[in-house]
């Protein structure tokens, strides 16, 4: 009998635990994830918009769904790399995610179409024992964000960039080479042009000034989330 009435307790524990967090979860999900209280730090805390954030900074990329052009209009998720600060520290978190898409891709693509997205990402993301229980438990935080995903206005390009190069020094390589092959392009075409009497000069310069779209196209372009 005593070993039943411990079976029972145990029981009434779990199932008092299970409604206390079932309680929580009600509240993350009819609270407002995309505001923070002026009293909240931008990083840390207990609240819905905080575990976001910190969620949201502690992962470099996520899975970027789009309305699929190539497959005739079904949902079509690809994982991108993202970043929504200047480096790794809490204290450069903006919340606001950056990516570096080309239109040579297929969720390029989608969205210069539609650029209607979401974006999921999961603590599970950080690492085999970043979530304690399974990957849909809902202590395993989790995110989905809907809406557009534009390219950057000039005038904050350069930012952006600074923002997604500072995790990814791959991509500095990659202008770099971008470049390279630009002018590239240029000497040889300007070297034909030469052969006609125009000045060298001449074609370099046109594609100096087209070299943001030249290598937009070979290469990628910021985007960001909106």
């Amino acid at each position: 009998m005593n070993q039943f009435n411990q079976i029972i307790a145990v029981f009434l524990v779990v199932l008092g635990l299970i409604g206390v967090e079932a309680r929580r979860n009600v509240g993350i999900f009819r609270a407002d994830t995309f505001r923070l209280a002026e009293t909240e730090s931008l990083y840390w805390g207990a609240s819905p918009a905080q575990h976001a954030r910190q969620l949201v900074h502690d992962n470099i990329w996520a899975t970027l769904s789009t309305i699929s052009v190539q497959f005739g209009g079904v949902p079509y998720g690809n994982t991108v790399s993202y970043s929504d600060g200047v480096g790794y520290s809490k204290e450069d978190s903006t919340g606001k995610l950056f990516f570096y898409l080309t239109p040579m891709d297929a969720t390029g693509s989608d969205l210069s179409v539609n650029s209607t997205a979401s974006v999921a990402i999961s603590m599970a993301q950080e690492g085999e024992h970043a979530c304690k229980m399974d990957v849909e438990d809902p202590t395993c935080w989790k995110i989905t964000l809907t809406g557009k995903v534009v390219p950057v206005p000039a005038d904050q390009r350069h930012y952006a960039e600074k923002v997604l190069f500072s995790k990814y020094v791959m991509w500095i390589l990659m202008w770099i080479l971008c470049i390279v092959l630009m002018l590239y392009r240029g000497l040889i075409v300007g070297t034909r042009r030469w052969s006609t009497g125009r000045k060298i000069t001449d074609s370099c310069r046109t594609f100096w000034k087209s070299r943001t779209s030249f290598c937009s196209t070979f290469m990628a372009a910021p985007s960001t989330f909106q």
